[in-house]
């Protein structure tokens, strides 16, 4: 990537976030600002990513397009499966160039489901299920047979709250026991001698392996996961598509 550019980027970008922590903005002007960050944070970040320097042999892949994503109602957290563009994104996978040693799934089906066709081609390679399932942070039991629509205003409300301890209830997790599961990942990678894996994981996960790292050491308190909030909406992390990820070594 261009140095001047990318230099250009992080000015502009500096430059959005004094002003939006000046008092007196309208909702209105705030919102604008807002979003003109995300889109500056995003270009920036996906220019910086696909990085020639950044191609080493771990590979993030979020899942493919799940009935949760298409609008359907769910019951569970951990058992939505793919809806029918997720499983034409799975098998266009199985041809993508991947060669690992090791396949990497969460718990959770719709993973495990686009993890499958290339899981069919490269029989002879090891899979294992690691923790890095979806953050969820709502209480499951609150929300069955609901849509993403359905829980647009308690995720408003979750993320407006800002509390890295708050737990919303049975099986949900909070921010603070997410992102210490996201720091083990880490610690994991780091201890492997030349990792060459794919791993099938969930948007949040990832945006929060690469938050995490951009970020290393710092305290999960109100502002990390504010900062965190922005991030993971001006990111966009799409469905079944190989991202390349540099493990920092600490």
């Amino acid at each position: 990537m261009n140095r001047t550019r990318r230099a250009r980027q992080i000015q502009t970008i500096q430059l959005l976030k004094t002003e939006l922590e000046k008092p007196g903005l309208s909702a209105e002007r705030r919102e604008e600002l807002s979003e003109f960050l995300m889109d500056c944070a995003h270009d920036c970040f996906m220019d910086d990513m696909f990085e020639p320097d950044f191609l080493n042999g771990i590979i993030l892949i979020r899942h493919g397009e799940s009935m949760a994503n298409a609008g359907e109602r769910t019951r569970t957290p951990s058992g939505i499966p793919l809806s029918p563009l997720g499983r034409e994104q799975a098998r266009d996978l199985e041809h993508a160039a991947l060669d690992p040693e090791l396949i990497v799934v969460s718990a959770y089906l719709r993973t495990q489901e686009t993890a499958a066709p290339l899981c069919q081609r490269l029989s002879d390679v090891p899979v294992e299920t690691w923790p890095v399932h979806e953050f969820t942070y709502l209480a499951p039991e609150h929300y069955i047979n609901t849509t993403e629509q359905d829980r647009h205003a308690p995720v408003a409300r979750y993320w407006e709250r800002a509390d890295p301890q708050h737990r919303d209830g049975p099986g949900a997790e909070t921010f603070a026991e997410f992102i210490a599961r996201v720091d083990a990942i880490l610690e994991r990678l780091r201890s492997m001698d030349d990792p060459q894996v794919c791993i099938f994981t969930h948007s949040f996960f990832i945006l929060a392996l690469l938050w995490r790292q951009m970020r290393p050491g710092a305290v999960v308190d109100e502002r990390f996961m504010r900062e965190y909030d922005i991030f993971r909406r001006a990111v966009r992390i799409e469905h079944a598509r190989p991202i390349p990820f540099r493990i920092i070594k600490s």
